[in-house]
């Protein structure tokens, strides 16, 4: 019976700390400054191996000797390909405002600025798709009190919401 546990908790340790690929993202908008609000929880080794994947073969976020970030320059360029915004049908700009780590998941916040009003927005979020076949991405878009969420997977990336009759 002990050998069983062992060889459990061996097979425990060396598998993926987390059985599913997820990540939950909010769009806010904020009318008094006319800008979305954008934060993204993302698990931090997905985004690692992602970013890895895409040509960055020694990227790291977290160094165990020194437990700084080691690399935010690789983060922003790989949300910026792979989460765009429309809005009435025009490509919204982000700005990459900073991260912060929660536990195993890394916290991203972005802006898109200048947003007078919003008849329709479109969602691209292909964050992580290109290594987990089954990776799920949440996008929950707050406008004017009423909520929407988006699912977006590997083969539907995007999404489109209808605010008119908001």
């Amino acid at each position: 019976m002990l050998l069983i546990i062992n060889r459990l908790i061996c097979f425990l340790l060396t598998t993926n700390l987390h059985p599913f690929h997820v990540s939950v993202c909010e769009v806010y908008y904020n009318e008094n400054s006319h800008s979305l609000e954008i934060s993204m929880k993302i698990f931090v080794d997905d985004l690692e191996l992602s970013i890895r994947q895409g040509g960055h073969e020694t990227f790291k976020l977290v160094d165990v000797e020194d437990p700084k970030l080691v690399g935010k320059e690789p983060i922003e360029t790989y949300l910026k390909n792979n989460f765009q915004i429309k809005v009435n049908g025009k490509t919204t700009p982000l700005d990459f405002l900073g991260l912060e780590f929660d536990d195993d998941a890394l916290l991203c916040y972005l802006e898109g600025k200048k947003i007078k009003k919003i008849e329709t927005i479109e969602i691209n979020n292909s964050i992580i798709t290109e290594v987990y076949l089954d990776q799920i991405n949440l996008t929950h878009f707050q406008y004017k009190g009423e909520m929407k969420s988006l699912k977006a997977t590997w083969n539907k990336t995007t999404g489109r919401i209808d605010t008119s009759g908001w």
